[in-house]
């Protein structure tokens, strides 16, 4: 089965954050070590359900979510998401 569309998934995200996990209550920020630890902790992909590589956070209305995502669908969000994005990259595993 192929992931959704990459803009469409991101409109879904922005309706449903709830679907992210929360990752921050609003006002509290996250470190480099937040999200190496994510990295650590072994998430899969919301997009695909590969193995996700990539870990970033969204402002949401309900605070700061974890948007867990493969490298092709970084790809593929980061093609679409170029206007206002309201996602913070996090880092690649070393």
């Amino acid at each position: 089965m192929n992931p959704p569309d990459a803009a469409a998934f991101l409109l879904h995200l922005r309706e449903c954050p709830e679907l992210m996990e929360a990752a921050a209550p609003h006002g509290q920020y996250l470190t480099g070590a937040d999200y190496d630890q994510r990295l650590e902790d072994r998430h899969l992909c919301l997009r695909c359900g590969a193995g996700a590589r990539n870990a970033f956070t969204a402002e949401t209305d309900i605070g700061l979510r974890w948007l867990d995502l493969c490298n092709a669908c970084s790809y593929e969000i980061r093609k679409v998401n170029t206007v206002s994005s309201g996602f913070y990259y996090g880092r690649l595993p070393s």
